[in-house]
Protein backbone atom coordinates (compact mmCIF):
# COMPACT_ATOMS: atom_id res chain seq x y z
CA UNK A 1 0.00 0.00 0.00
CA UNK A 2 1.45 3.41 -0.81
CA UNK A 3 0.18 6.20 1.12
CA UNK A 4 1.07 10.41 0.47
CA UNK A 5 3.96 11.58 2.55
CA UNK A 6 3.42 13.55 5.49
CA UNK A 7 3.80 17.48 4.91
CA UNK A 8 7.39 17.57 6.38
CA UNK A 9 8.69 13.94 4.14
CA UNK A 10 6.64 14.90 1.38
CA UNK A 11 8.32 18.73 1.06
CA UNK A 12 12.23 17.27 1.19
CA UNK A 13 11.04 14.40 -1.35
CA UNK A 14 9.70 16.95 -3.49
CA UNK A 15 13.38 18.98 -3.26
CA UNK A 16 14.91 15.81 -4.00
CA UNK A 17 14.77 15.35 -8.21
CA UNK A 18 13.70 12.04 -9.91
CA UNK A 19 16.14 12.45 -12.26
CA UNK A 20 19.02 12.97 -9.83
CA UNK A 21 17.86 9.34 -8.31
CA UNK A 22 17.76 7.73 -11.66
CA UNK A 23 21.57 8.92 -12.54
CA UNK A 24 21.98 6.30 -9.04
CA UNK A 25 23.40 9.19 -7.18
CA UNK A 26 24.24 8.19 -3.69
CA UNK A 27 24.54 11.54 -1.80
CA UNK A 28 22.55 14.27 -3.10
CA UNK A 29 21.97 18.35 -1.77
CA UNK A 30 18.45 19.99 -3.05
CA UNK A 31 16.92 21.92 -3.80
CA UNK A 32 15.78 20.26 -6.95
CA UNK A 33 13.02 19.22 -9.53
CA UNK A 34 10.23 17.72 -8.14
CA UNK A 35 10.11 13.55 -7.43
CA UNK A 36 7.72 11.99 -10.13
CA UNK A 37 7.93 8.18 -8.37
CA UNK A 38 5.27 7.56 -5.02
CA UNK A 39 6.69 8.45 -2.22
CA UNK A 40 6.12 5.95 0.74
CA UNK A 41 7.29 7.31 4.77
CA UNK A 42 8.94 4.19 5.96
CA UNK A 43 10.51 6.34 9.72
CA UNK A 44 11.12 9.59 10.85
CA UNK A 45 12.97 11.08 13.38
CA UNK A 46 11.18 10.80 17.00
CA UNK A 47 12.33 14.14 18.29
CA UNK A 48 10.09 16.99 18.43
CA UNK A 49 13.01 19.85 18.25
CA UNK A 50 15.81 20.02 16.22
CA UNK A 51 18.78 18.39 16.03
CA UNK A 52 22.41 20.48 16.75
CA UNK A 53 25.26 18.92 15.83
CA UNK A 54 28.66 19.95 17.57
CA UNK A 55 31.96 18.29 18.15
CA UNK A 56 30.82 15.09 19.86
CA UNK A 57 28.68 12.27 17.70
CA UNK A 58 24.78 12.69 18.44
CA UNK A 59 22.39 9.89 17.40
CA UNK A 60 18.60 10.43 16.83
CA UNK A 61 16.09 7.54 16.94
CA UNK A 62 13.75 7.01 13.90
CA UNK A 63 10.11 5.92 15.16
CA UNK A 64 8.10 4.05 12.48
CA UNK A 65 5.75 5.89 9.82
CA UNK A 66 1.98 5.38 11.20
CA UNK A 67 1.22 5.79 7.50
CA UNK A 68 2.80 2.33 6.92
CA UNK A 69 2.11 -0.82 9.06
CA UNK A 70 4.27 -3.67 10.06
CA UNK A 71 8.07 -3.96 10.84
CA UNK A 72 10.85 -1.49 8.96
CA UNK A 73 12.58 -5.17 8.78
CA UNK A 74 9.35 -6.59 6.73
CA UNK A 75 8.56 -3.48 4.57
CA UNK A 76 12.67 -3.07 3.67
CA UNK A 77 11.76 -6.98 2.74
CA UNK A 78 8.45 -6.32 0.97
CA UNK A 79 9.83 -3.34 -1.65
CA UNK A 80 9.97 -3.63 -5.25
CA UNK A 81 13.38 -4.52 -6.56
CA UNK A 82 13.01 -1.11 -8.68
CA UNK A 83 12.29 0.86 -5.27
CA UNK A 84 14.87 3.40 -4.27
CA UNK A 85 15.50 3.65 -0.31
CA UNK A 86 16.42 7.21 1.15
CA UNK A 87 17.36 8.56 4.46
CA UNK A 88 16.38 13.05 3.74
CA UNK A 89 17.95 15.14 6.07
CA UNK A 90 15.84 18.19 6.07
CA UNK A 91 16.43 21.80 7.27
CA UNK A 92 19.81 22.06 7.58
CA UNK A 93 21.32 25.40 8.57
CA UNK A 94 24.55 26.96 10.57
CA UNK A 95 24.60 30.25 12.08
CA UNK A 96 27.83 30.82 10.59
CA UNK A 97 30.01 28.77 8.41
CA UNK A 98 30.65 25.33 9.99
CA UNK A 99 34.24 24.54 10.11
CA UNK A 100 33.86 20.72 9.63
CA UNK A 101 31.84 17.67 7.89
CA UNK A 102 29.97 15.33 9.49
CA UNK A 103 29.65 11.51 8.89
CA UNK A 104 26.46 9.92 8.65
CA UNK A 105 26.09 6.44 10.23
CA UNK A 106 22.55 3.87 10.14
CA UNK A 107 21.85 2.09 13.21
CA UNK A 108 25.31 2.40 14.71
CA UNK A 109 25.38 -0.35 17.75
CA UNK A 110 25.54 1.57 21.12
CA UNK A 111 29.41 1.64 22.19
CA UNK A 112 30.51 1.66 18.40
CA UNK A 113 33.39 3.88 17.81
CA UNK A 114 31.60 5.60 14.51
CA UNK A 115 34.00 4.13 11.19
CA UNK A 116 33.59 4.41 7.70
CA UNK A 117 34.49 1.40 6.88
CA UNK A 118 32.36 -0.20 9.01
CA UNK A 119 28.96 -1.43 8.07
CA UNK A 120 26.70 1.19 8.92
CA UNK A 121 28.39 4.19 7.18
CA UNK A 122 25.90 6.26 4.98
CA UNK A 123 28.15 8.98 3.85
CA UNK A 124 29.31 12.49 4.49
CA UNK A 125 27.36 15.86 5.60
CA UNK A 126 28.66 19.47 4.97
CA UNK A 127 27.02 22.55 5.41
CA UNK A 128 28.09 24.42 2.83
CA UNK A 129 26.16 27.01 1.57
CA UNK A 130 24.00 26.21 4.79
CA UNK A 131 24.44 29.63 6.67
CA UNK A 132 21.73 31.48 6.65
CA UNK A 133 19.69 29.74 3.84
CA UNK A 134 17.88 26.37 4.63
CA UNK A 135 18.38 22.92 2.43
CA UNK A 136 18.31 19.42 2.35
CA UNK A 137 20.57 16.70 1.77
CA UNK A 138 19.93 12.78 0.72
CA UNK A 139 21.28 9.69 0.63
CA UNK A 140 20.58 6.88 -1.02
CA UNK A 141 20.74 3.52 1.47
CA UNK A 142 19.10 0.86 -0.55
CA UNK A 143 21.93 -1.25 -0.19
CA UNK A 144 22.54 -0.30 3.07
CA UNK A 145 19.25 -1.33 4.55
CA UNK A 146 19.18 -4.58 2.62
CA UNK A 147 22.60 -5.83 3.79
CA UNK A 148 21.53 -4.39 7.93
CA UNK A 149 18.21 -6.55 7.03
CA UNK A 150 20.12 -9.46 5.69
CA UNK A 151 22.52 -9.73 8.11
CA UNK A 152 19.86 -9.06 11.42
CA UNK A 153 21.83 -5.38 11.83
CA UNK A 154 18.58 -3.45 11.14
CA UNK A 155 16.54 -3.03 13.99
CA UNK A 156 12.64 -1.58 13.67
CA UNK A 157 13.53 1.56 15.50
CA UNK A 158 16.79 2.85 13.34
CA UNK A 159 19.39 5.46 14.54
CA UNK A 160 20.87 7.77 12.98
CA UNK A 161 24.47 8.56 14.23
CA UNK A 162 25.99 11.85 12.95
CA UNK A 163 29.72 12.60 13.96
CA UNK A 164 31.99 15.22 13.41
CA UNK A 165 35.01 14.92 11.34
CA UNK A 166 37.48 17.49 13.28
CA UNK A 167 35.81 17.68 16.40
CA UNK A 168 37.48 21.03 17.55
CA UNK A 169 35.88 22.64 14.58
CA UNK A 170 32.57 21.12 15.49
CA UNK A 171 32.95 24.09 17.83
CA UNK A 172 33.06 26.96 15.90
CA UNK A 173 29.39 27.43 14.30
CA UNK A 174 25.93 25.86 15.14
CA UNK A 175 24.73 23.44 12.51
CA UNK A 176 21.55 22.63 12.88
CA UNK A 177 19.15 19.58 11.31
CA UNK A 178 15.38 20.06 11.65
CA UNK A 179 14.26 16.64 10.73
CA UNK A 180 15.26 13.18 9.72
CA UNK A 181 13.10 10.58 7.75
CA UNK A 182 13.63 7.01 5.93
CA UNK A 183 11.65 6.67 2.73
CA UNK A 184 11.18 4.67 0.49
CA UNK A 185 10.54 5.96 -3.90
CA UNK A 186 8.92 3.76 -6.37
CA UNK A 187 9.36 5.01 -10.12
Amino acid sequence: MRRALPILCRAAAAALGLAVMAAGLRQVYGPMPAIAGQTVPLAQSSQREPLTLGDKPVSVTLAPSPETPGSLQSRVGALAPSDQLYLVLQGLRADQPVGTGYQVYLDLPAGTAPARDGGHYVGDLNFFNAAPGRRSAMFNVTSLLQALRSHGGLSDHPTVTIAPNDPAAGRAATAVIANIALIAVAP
